[in-house]
């Protein structure tokens, strides 16, 4: 990604504690386990299905397919990755531009970016409203808070929000450019969030370990249960590290939450 900004010093993950996911969270805050999401998964059904195009000359496709040669068949001379390509170009039936072909190509990106990368998805603010009530149970869970520098999670990069869908295109774009854009677009709805996104591009989803030193805090959504925050304040004393408590509360004059540090 061009031009990424530096992280926030501090970023945070919004956490439910209903049902499960309290098993989650304390695996999280104890055994600093964090669950990588597939995009499959994701409530936005635009989440990482850019919009896919192959606008290229025929030249272009040909040294195109010369390229991918020279990866994929190393044993062929010059000569023959140029006659292969010309040949792949011509055929109707395997030409990428024929809309079928393209539409089979989609599908067969789409399937590498949602099932073979894993997303851990964070916030530059813990104080958004929507986002607590969509991912913190309504108010009722908890946010933790990472120390982004220094560590891991400073690999994370922003969530751009735009207007119009990101555009991929496999001859002008390199392989990396268009994961670029397919993982890092969303629609500017959801710029409230103020997304940043820790990826793993080899292993896809499943559980990783965060330094345990990154997590630095916890808030205690506006509506918590008792019982959940005497849990989560247990978990918080059976740390190591030394871990700050915030309650968060409903301001009486704004829709806005106030965030009080009850313990450092």
């Amino acid at each position: 990604m061009d031009d990424v900004p530096e992280s926030p010093q501090h970023l945070y993950r919004y956490r439910s504690l209903d049902g499960k996911s309290k098993d989650w969270a304390k695996d999280s805050i104890l055994n600093s386990l964090h669950y990588f999401s597939s995009p499959k998964a994701f409530n936005d059904p635009f989440d990482c299905r850019p919009v896919f195009k192959l606008d290229a000359s025929k030249a272009e496709l040909i040294k195109y397919y010369e390229g991918v040669f020279s990866r994929q068949a190393q044993h062929m001379s010059r000569e023959q990755r140029r006659a292969e390509a010309r040949a792949k170009v011509s055929d109707p039936n395997s030409d990428p531009r024929n809309p079928q072909n393209l539409e089979a190509l989609h599908r067969m990106y789409d399937e590498i970016v949602t099932s073979r990368i894993g997303v851990l998805c964070l916030s530059a603010t813990p104080k958004d409203i929507l986002m607590w009530s969509h991912y913190a149970n309504s108010h009722r869970g908890i946010c933790l808070q990472f120390f982004a520098r220094g560590n891991t999670l400073e690999s994370s990069q922003p969530v751009r929000y735009k207007a119009v869908r990101p555009v991929v295109n496999p001859v002008s774009q390199s392989h990396d450019e268009m994961l670029d854009r397919a993982i890092f677009t969303k629609s500017d709805h959801w710029d409230y969030e103020q997304e940043w996104r820790l990826i793993q591009y080899k292993l896809g989803a499943g559980v990783y370990r965060i330094p345990p030193e990154a997590l630095v805090g916890i808030v205690l959504g506006a509506l918590i249960e008792q019982q959940d925050r005497r849990d989560v304040l247990e978990w918080a004393d059976s740390r190591d590290i030394p871990t700050k408590i915030f309650q968060a509360r409903i301001s009486t004059t704004k829709f806005e939450l106030e965030l009080n540090e009850i313990r450092n």
